[in-house]
Order: C-alpha cells, then structure tokens, then sequence
C-alpha cells in the first residue's frame, strides 16, 4: 500500500497537554487521535504497526505452545464475588462498573483471571491435559485517576495477557520458564533492551513474580539495580541493608514542649542535635477489607519513607489509605503530627520496620499534641 492511501495527518504545533515526547511525537505523526480522558483512537498506520507487534507476540507465544482465545470484556459480577475480588476492585475505584437491562451487574474486564478459570474448570477433566497455556491479546479498561502521558497511562489498552495451568509446582515452574524464554526472545526481535527485575505480585499472590523493563527517562516504575552483584527489583519488591542502630544505653523518658512542631523538618530545626536517623514516625492508615476497615499504624525511621506495597502485603486487607484527620485524633486523642507508638489501643495493629528495630533514646511522637519524647 503506498504512504498516500494511509490518509496521514500530521501537525506543526506541539499538543498543548503532551507532557512527553512520546506523547507529542504520535500526536503530531498523526498516529494517534485523543478520543477523550485516556482514550485514543489509533490511527490507520498506528494501527499497523500494532498489528506487526502483535505478529511478534503470537508468533512467540505459539512457539512456546501457548493457545490463543479471546475473552470477553464484559464480565459478569458473580464471578469476581467468586474469587473475593470483586469489593477490591470496586474499593481501589480502579473498575469501571455497569448495570445490564435486567439489573445484573457487571463490569468492563481489568484483567481476565476470573473469566479463563471459569473456561479452564469446564474445559480441563483430567490432569492428562496439563499443562496448559491461554493467551490473548485484548483491550483492558482500568478507570485511571489520571490518565497521562499519551498511552503510557490510559483508561482503555490493548494488552497480551496469558494463563498457564499445571497440574504441580515443577509444571508451574517449566511454564513459567517457557514464558521467560518467550519473552526475552520476543523482545530481542523488536529491539528492545530489557532488565527483568524481582516485582510485587499484588493481589494474584505467589511465590515469585518478575518484570521486563525498559529504561526511560519517563515512565511509571522506578528500578533499583546493582552492576556489582546483578540484584535488580522494582521498588515496591526492593530489599534493602541498612546501618545497625548506635548501640546506646536507655536514658528515661523526657518529655519535651514542641509547640505547632509537626513534620519530620521541623522537628530536624527545632532539634539540632538529633539527626533523623535518631527519629521514629508514627504513621496511621486504614486497611480497608471486604466486610470492615481496621486501624494499622507504621513505624518507620525519620530519614526513611514508608513503601505502601509492602504494608499493605504485611497489613493484610483489599487496599490500604492514609487515616484521615478525624481517625488520627480519635486513636491517638492528639493533634495530628504528634501521633506516637506508646499508648495506642490494644486493638490496633502496629507494623514496625525493620529499622526500627533495636533503637534507643529515639525522637517521637507522644499522641499529644506540641510534646514529643
């Protein structure tokens, strides 16, 4: 086909709300039409060129001996009350929902566990069958809070998405090398470097989970990588060492007025001398569950940021969110910026981190408002 019959539209001027160059270049190509909010239309050579990519990914899914299907993307709501995901979905506001003419509910597939497992149970009777591996290439809808930065966060995608069943763990583990080697070797194809880090297997569960990067000066992930040892994980996954905590001899509790002192920098000004690896947060969430919310406060060293993933897998509950003011001064009875660890309701679970461990004569909080001990 020759380049004219494409009908391709290009533009001179930037797109006023292209953050990125990724963004302004399909846009200004002509390749790719905003639709609206997270939406785009693709355009007749864009729509090519995703189809080779495709051509790439069947080819090496089919060679690994992965069977193709494609799924519905209306998915019925009892099948996500089956497998206890469905007040997850809703609770994280990231499923788009709607309601059928005779008032049953379903929602626009996020992902497809809950459809292939409901085709594997009727379509496999024997472990003679094992294994077995799905795969399809289809759109996904996830309601973004805020779509940005073209197609790297949409609200609707196209997305290869596959399901291995295996009748035990080393079945399970000759898949998933199947699928590592088809990964690589597709990538290789379309010229792309990649680095496959440890990663967070969120609410699918498992014992391991891996992820193909490609390094970007934009994108959604960060990476933490050791070109002495080989160690590369995403940071939600990241293990990290840490200095052991000054061994110091236990001095009795003082109590000190800090008047409108609340944040980790002001208490740094206000106290000079107490570096923050000598302070303790005390920080209040909410894990929300399918039939409650329970209260869960971190602890975490004061020159050190809390990392929500990992709380969340130790917290247990469908999603975790900060406490709001009025939770903080109902558990603590203080202000909020003054929350401590001592004196809190036993029902309370506390989840210290590790570098917390150990540590004495520490800054903290009191759950009392202008004092810290």
């Amino acid at each position: 086909m020759r380049a004219t019959a494409l009908n391709i539209v290009t533009y001179r001027e930037d797109p006023a709300d292209a953050e990125v160059a990724s963004h302004r270049l399909l846009l200004r190509a002509g390749l790719i039409h905003k639709s609206g909010a997270g939406r785009y239309l693709y355009a007749p050579l864009m729509w090519r060129v995703l189809r080779k990519i495709e051509g790439i990914i069947r080819q090496e899914m089919d060679r690994a001996g992965a069977l193709e299907v494609q799924m519905p993307i209306l998915q019925d709501k009892g099948l996500w009350e089956d497998s206890g995901r469905w007040d997850g979905y809703l609770a994280s506001n990231t499923m788009f929902t709607l309601t059928d003419r005779r008032g049953a509910q379903m929602c626009l597939g996020p992902t497809h566990e809950e459809v292939i497992t409901d085709y594997a149970r009727s379509a496999i009777h024997s472990h003679k069958q094992l294994p077995v591996n799905y795969y399809q290439i289809h759109t996904k809808f996830r309601d973004e809070i805020r779509p940005r930065f073209g197609l790297m966060r949409v609200k609707e995608f196209l997305m290869k998405d596959a399901y291995s069943f295996d009748a035990d763990e080393e079945g399970l583990d000759r898949s998933y090398s199947a699928m590592s080697i088809a990964y690589h070797r597709l990538f290789a194809r379309m010229g792309l470097e990649t680095l496959v880090v440890e990663a967070d297997s969120g609410d699918i569960g498992g014992t391991g989970s891996q992820e193909f990067m490609v390094a970007a000066d934009v994108g959604e992930d960060s990476v933490i990588f050791c070109s002495k040892c080989g160690y590369s994980a995403n940071v939600e996954r990241a293990t990290s060492r840490f200095d052991p905590p000054e061994e110091d001899e236990a001095r009795p509790m003082r109590i000190e007025d800090t008047p409108n002192i609340k944040t980790v920098d002001e208490l740094d000004a206000f106290f000079p001398d107490v570096p923050r690896h000598r302070m303790v947060k005390t920080i209040h969430y909410t894990s929300v569950h399918a039939d409650r919310e329970e209260a869960v406060v971190a602890l975490i060293r004061g020159d050190q940021e809390i990392n929500e993933v990992k709380l969340l897998n130790k917290a247990g509950g469908l999603m975790l969110r900060p406490a709001t003011e009025e939770e903080v001064r109902a558990r603590t009875g203080a202000e909020v910026g003054f929350a401590g660890p001592v004196g809190l309701e036993e029902e309370i679970e506390i989840i210290a981190d590790e570098t917390v461990r150990g540590m004495t004569n520490v800054l903290c909080g009191l759950n009392r408002t202008d004092a810290h001990a």
